[in-house]
């Protein structure tokens, strides 16, 4: 897969001849072994905001190791390689900033289009801060809040409310209140309950409800059939993107910081040709049996 065109850096060294793929590099690797919906969960995990406690499981936040236009800027930059094509169509829908994977998978049921059984509603943002002014509030006090999945040009966002912070009378309620506070300043905040989240209808009156708004409705264009919208759904829990990544993640953070401190260098390719044969965050999938590339454009 890769040869001297290879662009620079592809390579980032975290140690005596140990290298790992940069982020953007892996994405693009991960192209010639994965599916679409697969990498797009990748590519997000490559974006998002958190890693998984390989240990406990818990979620942990972090800063993103890259962003959709990093990765661009260096696919744009490579030619003739495997997993190209795929790569690039990918990541038109990638979104950044995630801070946890039913954030990720309730984006992608939402968003990705019809063909890929998604509802086909616009991007919308990760976590935004949208900050209310007191004088819009019958409070002296500022309010803010920072939905799950947010579209700006028409003040719609929707929370996924996870069992583990949201399923207590006080919690729910004080959703309840600051919830209404903004739909006083203009602004509607939906929920999704854990329940929810697999049951199609729900998501699919999200999606009447962003594309009215975006008056993208098409009455007599269907959703994805059931079918395809179960399998999507599928497809995404038992992914094994979320995984895979976690462990690159903390070893490219490792690296960054390796390179911050001690001033080490990338190269396009390690020292030693005999690196090449170990083993990486991303060798696991290779082994793995691969279904049916599902299409992407």
């Amino acid at each position: 897969m890769w040869n001297p065109k290879t662009p620079r850096p592809s390579f980032l060294q975290i140690g005596d001849d140990l290298h790992v793929s940069t982020p953007e590099a892996c994405f693009l690797q991960l192209a010639g072994i994965l599916d679409a919906i697969d990498l797009i969960i990748a590519g997000m995990e490559l974006c998002g905001q958190y890693v998984i406690d390989t240990k406990t499981g818990a979620l942990r936040r972090s800063n993103p190791i890259t962003t959709p236009e990093k990765i661009l800027d260096y696919l744009n930059s490579c030619s003739h390689v495997r997993g190209l094509p795929l790569a690039k169509r990918a990541l038109k829908h990638v979104v950044a900033g995630a801070q946890s994977p039913k954030e990720i998978e309730l984006c992608m049921r939402l968003c990705l289009p019809r063909r890929m059984g998604g509802l086909g509603v616009p991007k919308p943002e990760f976590n935004p801060e949208i900050r209310i002014s007191p004088r819009n509030l019958p409070s002296q006090d500022a309010l803010t809040l920072r939905p799950d999945l947010f579209w700006s040009p028409i003040k719609y966002g929707v929370e996924y409310d996870s069992k583990l912070e949201h399923f207590n009378e006080k919690a729910a309620e004080n959703d309840s209140q600051r919830r209404a506070l903004f739909s006083m300043a203009g602004y509607s905040i939906d929920s999704v309950l854990p329940n929810q989240l697999y049951r199609i209808e729900k998501l699919q009156v999200i999606a009447i409800i962003v594309k009215k708004m975006y008056r993208k409705l098409r009455p007599n264009r269907p959703f994805a059939a059931p079918a395809d919208q179960i399998q999507l759904r599928k497809q995404i829990s038992s992914s094994q993107a979320f995984s895979c990544l976690t462990a690159l993640r903390i070893r490219n953070q490792a690296g960054s910081q390796a390179k911050n401190h001690a001033g080490s260098r990338t190269d396009n390719q390690p020292r030693n040709p005999a690196n090449n044969q170990r083993r990486t965050p991303t060798e696991q999938v290779h082994n793995e049996p691969q279904g049916q590339r599902a299409k992407c454009s």
